[in-house]
């Protein structure tokens, strides 16, 4: 779950840079010190309700969510409360956002993030909440920007 809280923040932060710069215009900018991310970016990207908790602590089901527009926000499915198996977001204009995979509630499997125009914006793997092996990212162009190795364990 932190893991996808984190990559949903780095998609955040993305998008904040795709518009103007705040500082040029007078904007108060939040960053949370711990993960440098502008908060007020990601609660504006994902709305009031970014993290997802199921109907009941034991809710066994799929889950989806909409913006106010009626476009899908997110969907996954949930086993006994906890994320399993794969979970998507979308932005409002209905492109995906990012995909990844849950088991018992942990970050276990490929995780792919877009960029708003489409584009991949990184791939890389979990194993139960870690990041593991080779992680990609990319520019708004769809061209590697930068890879990252993680341990196998």
């Amino acid at each position: 779950m932190k893991n996808l809280i984190l990559a949903l923040f780095v998609s955040a932060i993305l998008i904040s840079q795709c518009k103007n710069d705040p500082t040029k215009n007078n904007q108060t900018v939040i960053v949370d010190e711990a993960t440098g991310i502008d908060t007020a970016a990601l609660k504006k990207a994902l709305g009031d309700n970014p993290f997802l908790a199921p109907p009941d602590s034991n809710y066994t089901g799929d889950y989806f969510d909409k913006y106010p527009s009626g476009n899908v926000r997110v969907r996954g499915f949930f086993r006994f409360g906890l994320k399993h198996g794969k979970w998507m977001y979308f932005f409002e204009n209905g492109f995906l956002w990012s995909e990844a995979f849950f088991d018992k509630g942990k970050s276990d499997g490929v995780s792919n993030v877009y960029h708003p125009n489409g584009k991949l914006f990184y791939t890389g793997s979990y194993k139960l909440d870690k990041p593991i092996g080779l992680w990609k990212f990319y520019d708004t162009t769809g061209v590697l920007a930068d890879q990252k190795q993680y341990p196998n364990k």
